[in-house]
This record gives C-alpha cells, sequence and structure tokens, in this order.
C-alpha cells in the first residue's frame, strides 16, 4: 500500500520542475536572442506546430483512457493508447507540419518518401 506522502512528494517535484522550466524560459529566449540573433517570435513559432500536434494527441489518448478504462483490462488499455497516440500524432503531422516532413524527406528511404507524397 502506498503512504500518502509519497503522492504529495512526487507531485511537488513534478511541479518544482514545471516552475524551474518557466522560471528559466525567459534566461533561455535572452541567450537565443543575444548569442543567436533569434528574436522570441521565431523562436516560440518554431515550436508552435508541434506543441498543437502533441496536445491533440495527448487529448485524444485521455479521452479514449476515459472510454476504455472501465470496459477493458489495463494492459489493453495501455496498448490502445499507445497505438491511438502514434496514429493521432502522425495524422497531426501530416496535417500541421507537412513543410517540416518535407525538408525531412531526403533522409528517408525511397519507399518511405511515397507517403510524403501522399501526405503532400
Amino acid at each position: 500500500m502506498r503512504r500518502p506522502w509519497e503522492r504529495v512528494r512526487r507531485d511537488g517535484l513534478v511541479g518544482a520542475n514545471v516552475v524551474r522550466a518557466y522560471v528559466m524560459l525567459p534566461f533561455g529566449l535572452w541567450l537565443l536572442r543575444r548569442k543567436c540573433g533569434l528574436g522570441v517570435d521565431v523562436v516560440l513559432g518554431s515550436i508552435a506546430r508541434p506543441f498543437a500536434v502533441a496536445a491533440g494527441m495527448t487529448a485524444g489518448v485521455m479521452t479514449l483512457d476515459t472510454m476504455l478504462r472501465p470496459e477493458l483490462p489495463p494492459l489493453a488499455v495501455l496498448g490502445a493508447c499507445i497505438a491511438a497516440g502514434g496514429a493521432l500524432y502522425a495524422a497531426g503531422a501530416m496535417l500541421l507540419m507537412r513543410e517540416t516532413l518535407h525538408n525531412f524527406g531526403g533522409l528517408l528511404p525511397t519507399r518511405a518518401r511515397g507517403w510524403l507524397r501522399l501526405a503532400g
């Protein structure tokens, strides 16, 4: 049986890491501006699409988990959520990050490049 303070300790650690990340964000942005000449709009704009895809995947997986949890055993729910998460992220990437996928297309084998043409 878990002790009640273990959850508090774990949640406190997670919360402290989130606060640390937010506190250090302005310093990282300032450093990128000073050393690389990249503005805040460029830096945050480059992560907006992957963040949106990840947020959509998270919402889909959480919804699926809520729907399947009472019906299936935990291992089956885990497998379904992993498969759905991969499919949702791939679909979101093909919709929102099409140009990024095309830029990396030269690194893929010839057979996989056909998928990029279908997506674009």
